[in-house]
């Protein structure tokens, strides 16, 4: 099995218990604040490795950001349907995207997993 599948097997899985409920943390939500202050009003932002939509899709969304959320599993990408609908999905590799081609959808910034492992602490 390569890579890919195996990354993909491994969050359908683990499906909607990668969610992380703490947006309080004082860190993380002081570093977010003024991750989105940097952005222009309403602008489109690119989410690679949504996962289930929570917390930065339904954070941003509620922000009044354009969020385009793109996670490799299938079951990440119908949970964060359900839990933000707002946001423009799509299921695809981070390795399958295209940066000159995909250019075109004018996004002024880019969520990482690196930024958010990061920033998001396990609460506890």
């Amino acid at each position: 099995m390569d890579i890919l599948k195996l990354n993909k097997k491994a969050w359908d899985e683990i499906g909607e218990k990668a969610a992380y409920p703490n947006i309080k943390n004082k860190k993380y939500l002081e570093t977010f604040n003024l991750f989105c202050s940097k952005l222009p009003k309403n602008a489109s932002v690119l989410d690679f490795g949504c996962g289930p939509g929570l917390p930065i899709t339904k954070e941003l969304i509620k922000r009044g950001f354009k969020v385009t959320a793109i996670d490799i599993s299938d079951t990440m990408i119908k949970e964060a349907k359900k839990n933000v609908p707002e946001a423009k999905y799509i299921q695809l590799s981070m390795t399958g995207i295209d940066f000159f081609i995909h250019g075109s959808l004018s996004l002024e910034l880019l969520i990482t997993i690196f930024f958010k492992k990061l920033f998001i602490q396990p609460s506890g």
